[in-house]
């Protein structure tokens, strides 16, 4: 467990236990592991905060800092506090450089020099800063968070967000703080920084001719707007939804028709208002201001400096997406990038759906217009155009691996379904990306048929096909089923099916026997060369692109080698696989599987090897058909559950349906554990996903049963709720809602506000936050705060407000009155402070004396008055009784008669080591053997008798101990209690002190439980076997090592 939470800490694998991209391109890159930690460190959240603390670079900071660094970060107990300090500690010792780092002053260079570009922005701070003309950070930095706040739509949000981002950063000061280190020249500048403009630029000016523009009304843009923004279709303008289902509706396809419409003809349409035509005007007059000439608008060139999009100004083609969709509307900008696979794995419509809380055909609406606008602007798009031509050169297509030599195109190396996305759906029109040989990705331009597809019917042509034939009459058959526009993919028709040909000579057939699969052997052969893992990439350019062999074991995406070329492997499949089939039997037999999970049980028994990874435990496992493979490292019992993956919302619905009531989400729960793995994030969107709702008791139900008129009577509250917050132009609290529906029947009459919930994720024009409903063309829910409430209460009182005011608003837009603890906290949150019966801003506070007055007859508002808020048993302190579950923990280690004083590690009375005494390196012992070995050898011989008896002692507890764990390493225990007499013996007739001393050592480290590794664990007897092997074969008698079992 150790381990796995700190590569995860690291950043070496991800939550799945999965390696991360920096591990993977440390593998093929062949950097020092040193350097990959050193840099994984710094970049981590540890680092990053203890670097804050210490005001300066991490290299640079003292370690003894480390204790109280996580007692003020942290809440851990001052014993957990001491464990996790001394193991940063070391961290800071094993990884620190050689020079104590960069200076704090160098830091803050490094931070104001950097790019905006480089820190992941929300859209408007982005818009925000392009406008003003802001490139580095230092630009935004010199003009201080008060000079931030004076510019357009940059609020205390967007400078929260910027302070967030900032702080993170070494050497972790606020945004004021790097201002006035610029401001007194205390910042060291990069080499080769142009320091000179280190002050925030003016923005520029907009154009006065262009501010003409603005002038113009709709009708007058028929006879005004040129030619070329006429010509230009709906779909390349940013207008309003509602514009496009206007121009939908009747017809218009070109800015030309629509401006040809009046606007009294216009306004006529239903959903189009004052607001909508307003809104379609600003942006047909923004787009001739972007494009004021044919040639702007075709080479995607802007006039406007703040529109300005230039892809030659970011570095890989990730970041110009993301750079380009935060131009896009905030949900349409989500949609797309959520489908596109660019950030983490794409995701399908039905899954935004149940996240947004809208419909499927919504989501597939928002991306639809995401896509147009992307696709409406040419700029960006030249780039990846221009690059990905260039890598193909004079060929026809690209592969997938092909991109790996270009630093800009790499990213889509990683991400084939982003890739996919942008061939197939953005830049549909000059290239397009197909699947080929399953695993890998063909890039060129549109095909008549899919190449795969191709192939098929080419090998089953082949197939059929009476063989032997001569090796030309197979050419012709490829060239017969190819179409006309395939022609130049003949080579890799051939090379593909000459995987399967067994001809009458590899390095000149003149004929094909027959076809069938001989790829297989070669494979092997050449992998059993190799001394690792060998990449999919490299074996495809070998020996084509096909199926690998059933003996390779994957390690990780897109690498596989052999058994063999790991230490031990078929003795830890022996260990693992009856493991997780034990784990499986006992915890969940009817249930699904994860590799992960079935890793970290086993890891739970005992330390094992860093070289087992999931993917590598998936191999054993589907190597070893004890169990059913269900793919994507899924697995189960053979005949326990059906042989497909289980799919969360139908598995719900039908547990709900079986219920025949609403049951308790924990209960839900449960009963979907034991089918498949449930996490945290995907249990709560799951519980808000149609047909299933929550009832606000902790309990699940369907829509259809358990609210009651079912989905006709949630198809009228949403057209009354559509209908008022039309009408109010503002939202509504559930409290609010519930109340105008109970008039509605007498089957609404019994609805409860999580009821009320439902309609908006039931009804796509309608949204919803914890706040309450409102229109989803709206820019929120428009239904105001706790702390926009208190704030207006305060204003109106000049400062103060009463809290039993604040109460009764709370109740009337609520139904229920707020504990007195959230009062405090929302107070906090505005800036004031509560003083008794009254809320007082922060800067009266201290001065504030209460009026003496007689309280009001009616102080809380009626109904929930008396009843006081409870304090909520979840958040309740102190100490809980009652038994705790969880995987069961390994045996405690047996107690040891520790070593006579005279033999105590460390004792004074140690000698010096013999001269030439092998050190743990020379032995070439494993790294968690080091620091006890080198401990023991400081130790004189003492009484071999007792030594020897508590070594038997030990070794007869593993057998005692195999009743409860069968997997304990008892073999190694009874081979170690047997060899360790005879080396003694041996030692002591050598008379050599050498031998005498490392007999010593390896009788003392067997008898000590908690080594290297705890011995009573699976494998737990690894680095002892390794302790005692290594001496052995120092000493010149190999005839007593032994291997594992």
């Amino acid at each position: 467990m150790y381990y796995r939470a700190a590569a995860q800490l690291l950043g070496l694998t991800d939550a799945s236990g999965q390696p991360t991209a920096t591990v993977v391109e440390f593998a093929h890159g062949g950097v020092d592991p040193l350097e990959l930690l050193r840099a994984c460190f710094e970049r981590s959240a540890v680092g990053l905060a203890w670097a804050r603390f210490g005001k300066g670079g991490l290299w640079s900071l003292d370690p003894d800092s480390a204790e109280a660094f996580l007692a003020t970060a942290t809440e851990l107990a001052p014993a957990t506090t001491e464990r996790r300090a001394k193991t940063l500690r070391t961290w800071w010792h094993e990884l620190a450089p050689e020079h104590s780092g960069p200076s704090v002053e160098q830091l803050r260079g490094e931070l104001l020099a950097r790019p905006l570009s480089s820190f992941h922005l929300s859209a408007r701070t982005t818009n925000v800063f392009r406008r003003a003309g802001f490139e580095y950070v230092h630009q935004a930095v010199a003009l201080t968070s008060a000079g931030l706040l004076e510019l357009r739509s940059f609020g205390q949000i967007c400078l929260r967000e910027v302070n967030g981002l900032l702080e993170q950063a070494p050497p972790g000061e606020t945004l004021d703080e790097l201002a006035a280190a610029l401001a007194a020249a205390q910042v060291s500048w990069p080499e080769g920084f142009d320091s000179s403009n280190a002050a925030a630029p003016v923005p520029a000016p907009v154009n006065p001719e262009l501010i003409d523009l603005t002038q113009l009304s709709w009708d007058q843009l028929a006879s005004t707007l040129p030619a070329h923004i006429l010509a230009l279709s709906i779909e390349q303008v940013d207008f309003p939804t509602r514009t496009f289902t206007f121009c939908d509706n009747e017809g218009i396809e070109t800015v030309g028709q629509l401006v040809a419409r009046s606007k009294a003809e216009v306004r006529e349409a239903r959903g189009v208002g004052r607001t909508t035509l307003a809104r379609s005007l600003e942006q047909l007059l923004q787009t001739w201001q972007r494009y004021p000439t044919p040639a702007h608008l075709q080479t995607g060139t802007s006039a406007d400096p703040a529109h300005t999009f230039d892809p030659s100004a970011f570095a890989t083609v990730l970041e110009l997406w993301e750079a380009r969709l935060s131009h896009l509307p905030d949900r349409d900008a989500q949609v797309v990038l959520r489908r596109s696979g660019a950030v983490g794995e794409a995701e399908t419509l039905e899954a935004i759906s149940e996240t947004l809380g809208v419909s499927r055909e919504r989501i597939r609406q928002l991306e639809g217009r995401g896509l147009t606008r992307l696709r409406a602007d040419q700029s960006w798009m030249s780039r990846i155009r221009a690059t990905l031509t260039a890598a193909r050169g004079e060929a026809s297509y690209l592969w997938l691996s092909d991109l790996e030599d270009d630093s800009f195109l790499q990213p889509l190396v990683d991400r084939p379904a982003f890739l996919r996305y942008l061939a197939n759906r953005v830049i549909p029109d000059d290239w397009h990306a197909y699947t080929w040989d399953r695993d890998d990705l063909l890039i060129t331009h549109k095909r008549e048929r899919e190449p795969e597809v191709a192939y098929e019917q080419l090998a089953a042509a082949l197939r059929r096909t009476e063989w032997p034939a001569p090796y030309s009459s197979f050419l012709e058959l490829v060239g017969a089923q190819l179409l006309a526009d395939e022609a130049d993919l003949r080579p890799l028709f051939i090379q593909r099916a000459q995987a399967s040909l067994v001809v009458d000579n590899d390095d000149h057939p003149s004929e094909v026997l027959r076809f069938g699969h001989t790829r297989d052997a070669r494979v092997l052969a050449y992998l059993t060369t190799r001394e690792g893992p060998v990449s999919v990439r490299e074996l495809h350019q070998l020996f084509g692109r096909g199926q690998l062999p059933d003996a390779c074991v994957i390690v990780t995406r897109g690498h596989v080698a052999l058994p063999r070329h790991f230490p031990d492997f078929e003795l830890w499949e022996r260990r693992l696989v009856p493991l997780a089939k034990r784990f499986m039997e006992q915890a969940g037999p009817g249930r699904q599987w994860m590799a992960h999970d079935l890793l970290d049980l086993a890891g739970e028994e005992g330390r094992l090897p860093e070289w087992i990874t999931s993917w590598l435990l998936s191999s054993m496992l589907r190597r070893s058909g004890q169990v059913e493979d269900l793919g994507r490292q899924r697995f189960a019992l053979r005949g326990s559950v059906p042989q497909t993956r289980v799919h969360l919302v139908p598995a719900a619905v039908q547990i709900l349906e079986q219920a025949g009531a609403p049951i308790p989400e924990d209960q839900l729960r449960a009963r979907l554990g034991e089918q498949v793995e449930v996490l945290d994030d995907t249990f709560n969107t799951l519980r808000t996903s149609i047909p299933m709702f929550p009832l606000g008791d902790g309990r699940l139900g369907l829509i259809d049963r358990d609210i009651p008129g079912g989905l006709d009577a949630v198809q009228v509250a949403g057209e009354l709720i559509e209908v008022l917050l039309r009408q109010r132009g503002r939202g509504l609290s559930f409290h609010q809602a519930l109340g105008e529906l109970r008039e509605l029947s007498p089957e609404h009459a019994q609805w409860t506000t999580g009821m009320v919930a439902v309609v908006a994720r039931a009804r796509p024009t309608i949204i919803a936050n914890r706040s309450g409903i409102g229109l989803d063309s709206w820019d929120g829910v428009r239904v105001p705060t706790q702390a926009e409430l208190l704030l207006e209460l305060l204003n109106a009182g000049e400062g103060v407000a009463r809290v039993d005011a604040f109460m009764a608003t709370i109740h009337e837009l609520h139904g229920r009155v707020p504990p007195r603890a959230s009062i405090a906290g929302t107070a906090n949150f505005v800036g004031a402070r509560l003083r008794g019966e009254f809320v007082v801003l922060a800067d009266l506070a201290d001065d504030f004396i209460p009026p003496v007055e007689a309280p009001p007859p009616s102080a809380t508002p009626p109904g929930p008055r008396d009843a006081q808020p409870q304090p909520n048993p979840e958040h309740a302190t102190g100490p809980t009784t009652g038994p705790t579950t969880g995987p069961t923990a390994a045996p405690p280690a047996p107690s040891l008669s520790p070593a006579p004083a005279a033999l105590a590690l460390g004792h004074p009375s140690a000698t010096a080591l013999p001269p030439q005494f092998p050190s743990a390196r020379d032995l070439r012992l494993p790294r968690a053997a080091r620091e006890l070995y080198t401990k023991l050898t400081q130790e004189l011989p003492g009484d071999w008798a007792s030594l020897l008896g508590r070594c038997q002692v030990h070794a007869a507890q593993f057998a005692a101990l195999t009743q409860r764990n069968e997997f304990l390493p008892v073999n190694e225990a009874r081979k170690l209690a047997a060899g360790l007499p005879q080396l003694v013996e041996r030692a002591q007739a050598s008379g050599d002190p050498v031998a005498l001393r490392l007999a010593w050592v390896a009788a003392r480290y067997f008898e000590i439980a908690d080594d290297g590794e705890l011995d009573f664990t699976i494998g737990g007897l690894d680095d002892d076997v390794a302790v005692f092997n290594a001496i052995v074969g120092h000493l010149g008698l190999a005839e007593l090592a032994f291997d594992l079992t």
